[in-house]
């Protein structure tokens, strides 16, 4: 979302971003002066929040910030003066950055409970199948041998490749194919 995107509609109440968003960065005054919202969820996918995105909001209560939130900026959640948005609890997973920002920045947080799911899957065999999770958990199961792919981009998987964090390979999967995971950098 660019700089001031939605600056100033004062009395919008929700914005809601749709399951699957891929928004990754949040820009300067983005929601300045969205006075009519009190709650944002913001999408998994979000990794960089500049500074003053939420300036004057001034009845925002409860945001929920995604697990692989990156960066929040200084100003994201605090004045000028090192002052905390009066009404403003952050909504966090343990173990994150974003709950280190709010214990840095000394901002009311609680924690969130992380329900993991499959994001997408399909076949990659004629009897192995794979599972792709919100967590960035990659499953091969069921049996035999995985299919040889040309290269990265042949792969089934390959819009998440850089999303991939771990990999769990089935006790009856016989072989991996070519370029199956190759250039998964996470």
């Amino acid at each position: 979302m660019g700089h001031y995107a939605l600056a100033d509609i004062y009395y919008t109440e929700s914005i809601v971003f749709e399951e699957g968003s891929k928004l990754n960065y949040i820009g300067a005054g983005t929601f300045l002066s969205c006075y009519g919202i009190t709650e944002i969820v913001l999408p998994d996918s979000l990794q960089t929040i500049v500074q003053n995105s939420f300036k004057m909001c001034k009845n925002l209560e409860d945001v929920y910030l995604p697990a692989g939130v990156k960066y929040l900026n200084k100003l994201t959640f605090v004045n000028n003066q090192n002052v905390v948005m009066p009404k403003i609890k952050l909504h966090v997973y343990e173990g994150t950055y974003a709950e280190e920002y709010a214990k840095q920045y000394n901002i009311p947080y609680e924690y969130r409970v992380f329900v993991d799911s499959v994001i997408a899957s399909g076949t990659c065999g004629a009897d192995a199948t794979w599972e792709f999770y919100k967590s960035g958990k990659m499953v091969i199961g069921g049996s035999g041998a995985m299919d040889n792919y040309t290269g990265k981009d042949a792969t089934p998987w390959a819009d998440y490749l850089k999303q991939i964090e771990s990999i769990e390979i089935g006790k009856d999967i016989t072989a991996i194919g070519n370029y199956a995971f190759a250039y998964a950098t996470n």
